[in-house]
């Protein structure tokens, strides 16, 4: 299995920037791409609240949008966001952190 390219957003108009560089990217290096949204200090509760499952389709569609969607996929985590693109970054074993 090819290593992703992670990309981290935060849902504002600026973060789709950053996700059509990811997606340049996984399309150069030829690699899945892995979006992850980090809702700060959110807490873990035992299933998705409503606006967690809001922010995953916004993220889908954005995604969508930008042609990256037939080869990724999306993540919503809580917590630092730092900390939790890192974490994801080394439990996906990814190539690049975007």
């Amino acid at each position: 299995m090819k290593r992703p390219v992670v990309c981290g957003v935060d849902l504002w108009p600026g973060s789709e920037d950053v996700a059509r560089l990811a997606v340049a990217l996984a399309d150069e290096l030829d690699r899945p791409l892995s979006v992850v949204h980090v809702r700060h200090g959110a807490g873990r509760g035992a299933g998705p609240t409503l606006g967690q499952v809001r922010e995953l389709r916004r993220l889908g569609t954005l995604v969508q949008r930008l042609g990256g969607a037939g080869r990724s996929a999306t993540a919503l985590r809580a917590g630092e966001p730092s900390e939790e693109l890192l974490a994801a970054a080394r439990e996906r074993d990814a190539e690049l952190l975007v």
